[in-house]
């Protein structure tokens, strides 16, 4: 899933359909965490400490899941929670490159 969204997040300028593209990745991150809840987020903790995968990807991908494990305990509709991952997903593309440098 971290290489999927680095591809995806790399290909902005790019891709015919960047929208649609993450839009689709939601929708698979919601399904994994809602299938495999534990199992997720030992996934996300062990991630964090991976030097080797990109910043940008890492933390858009952990953001976004974390959104929707703690959707659980605010009263958002299906529309928002959406929206809020997406938003997790794309928040730093302005500045990804700037996250790999170092």
């Amino acid at each position: 899933m971290h290489l999927k969204l680095k591809a995806i997040l790399d290909a902005t300028s790019a891709s015919h359909d960047f929208e649609g593209n993450i839009r689709e990745f939601e929708r698979s991150i919601a399904s994994l965490i809602e299938d495999n809840t534990d199992a997720s987020l030992f996934v996300l903790v062990q991630m964090l400490y991976e030097k080797n995968l990109s910043y940008s990807a890492s933390n858009a991908l952990l953001c976004a899941s974390l959104c929707r494990l703690l959707s659980t305990h605010a009263e958002f509709s299906p529309e928002e929670l959406t929206s809020l991952c997406n938003a997790a997903l794309t928040m730093n593309i302005g500045m990804s490159s700037l996250h790999e440098v170092g």
